[in-house]
């Protein structure tokens, strides 16, 4: 248990500056819209962050934009980039083999951060950057790394969602829907992403299937393949694009593993 109570101040400020470092073109309304805090707030916690160096005002418009100074407060997340620098060439290569756009997803704290997509300007790109947060309960990316996350590790993860604020983890709170659910995705070897979740996030015009990314015999990410339903259906999609997908996954971790075994030569 924290031995303080969190400051509310500070929590708004940094959900503030995720959302201006989210969105292309941040508006005080958009950033309100999303997060519920007050519009005078959201304005005084802009004009914080832009005294602050972290945020900057867009030259004749009412938006705002992150600048360089955020790339600090992430000088220290160095654990991921080798996946990700791994990752990424593949996705590409994926999006143009099958035409659809792919996530590779870490998982940090409580949800999937999108570490590299392929995602392009058009139909499908969505406004989905990396950086985004997907739910581990919802989106297909979360579902596939808990599902094949050993015993111990998969109870900390839904133990702390069960605690959680976040309408997106209440699923969490039904352990018997939750164990269900986790038992199928493994068994099958492949997660979908929530219904209801894809209509609310994405209007109800995609599907999502996600499989987990697998190095030195424990998941250590997962990849997902998003698809529009007026193009095929779920099954369509499962047939054409799961073997696909799971081959991508193979092949970055088979580069993962690779890497570490030369790492561990001095190579």
């Amino acid at each position: 248990m924290p031995a303080f109570d969190p400051v509310t101040a500070v929590l708004r400020a940094l959900e503030v500056l995720r959302l201006v470092n989210q969105l292309d073109h941040a508006s005080v309304a958009e950033i309100h819209r999303q997060t519920g805090i007050p519009k005078a707030t959201v304005l005084r916690m802009v004009e914080t962050l832009i005294n602050a160096g972290y945020v900057a005002r867009e030259d004749g418009a009412a938006t705002y934009t992150a600048t360089g100074k955020c790339l600090l407060l992430s000088n220290g997340l160095q654990v991921h980039a080798r996946m990700t620098a791994k990752a990424a060439p593949i996705l590409n290569v994926f999006r143009r083999k099958v035409g659809w756009p792919s996530d590779f997803g870490i998982f940090d704290g409580d949800a999937m951060v999108i570490a590299a997509t392929n995602r392009e300007f058009g139909t499908l790109s969505l406004n989905r950057k990396p950086g985004a947060r997907a739910p581990m309960l919802l989106s297909a990316l979360g579902r596939a790394y808990l599902a094949f996350c050993p015993a111990d590790e998969q109870e900390r993860i839904l133990q702390a969602l069960r605690l959680s604020k976040n309408p997106l983890d209440e699923l969490a709170k039904d352990r018997a829907g939750t164990t269900k659910l986790l038992k199928q995705t493994r068994a099958r070897g492949y997660s979908v992403s929530d219904r209801e979740y894809l209509d609310t996030i994405y209007e109800g015009a995609i599907w999502g299937i996600g499989v987990p990314v697998m190095a030195a015999g424990q998941v250590v990410a997962s990849l997902n393949v998003m698809f529009l339903r007026k193009a095929m259906s779920m099954d369509s999609g499962i047939k054409t694009l799961l073997r696909p997908l799971q081959q991508v996954a193979e092949q970055v971790g088979t580069d993962l593993d690779e890497e570490a075994l030369g790492l561990s030569r001095g190579t």
